[in-house]
């Protein structure tokens, strides 16, 4: 990737090249920026948040309980 003197995030978007996959990303790469910008353009994140992160819920969708099914 790189020679370790250089952050990975810094070429994140080299990395990231197929539209409509989905990738699982360290939160060293949290960007809201940048993940915003690609996911506008079709790319799908799965990452951890940062314990700082403000959160709002847009909606909720109800899971059945698979114990009593």
């Amino acid at each position: 990737m790189t020679n370790a003197e250089e952050h990975d995030r810094n070429h994140f978007e080299c990395l990231v090249d197929k539209t409509e996959a989905t990738y699982v990303v360290d939160r060293g790469y949290f960007d809201y920026k940048v993940l915003n910008r690609l996911h506008n353009e079709g790319y799908f994140f799965v990452t951890r948040t940062k314990c700082n992160t403000k959160l709002t819920v847009l909606s909720q969708i109800e899971v059945a309980d698979p114990k009593k099914q």
